[in-house]
């Protein structure tokens, strides 16, 4: 049975690769809305409205908010590359 602070750090090193994930995808979530905007297409003859728009928008926010929480940044940097990664296994 593996100590409860390896287990403490494979929490810390598998949290801190999907944080990333999220984060990468919060980047492209961003980039696509800006060229959207900047193509400023009509909605007509879509079954979107301005609503679901500005939903996905504030959608959009809050997921980069989360994802850029202080707690991830010291996750991030907590860290331990040679760790295995395998005692929650």
């Amino acid at each position: 049975m593996a100590a409860d602070t390896k287990k403490i750090q494979t929490l810390v090193n598998l949290a801190a690769v999907e944080i990333a994930a999220v984060r990468a995808s919060v980047a492209a979530l961003k980039a696509i809305r800006a060229k959207y905007q900047a193509a400023a297409p009509s909605l007509a003859g879509t079954s979107l409205g301005n609503a679901d728009i500005m939903a996905i928008s504030n959608g959009i926010n809050a997921l980069d908010a989360a994802a850029g929480a202080a707690v991830w940044d010291k996750v991030i940097g907590a860290v331990v590359p040679t760790h295995g990664g395998k005692a929650l296994n």
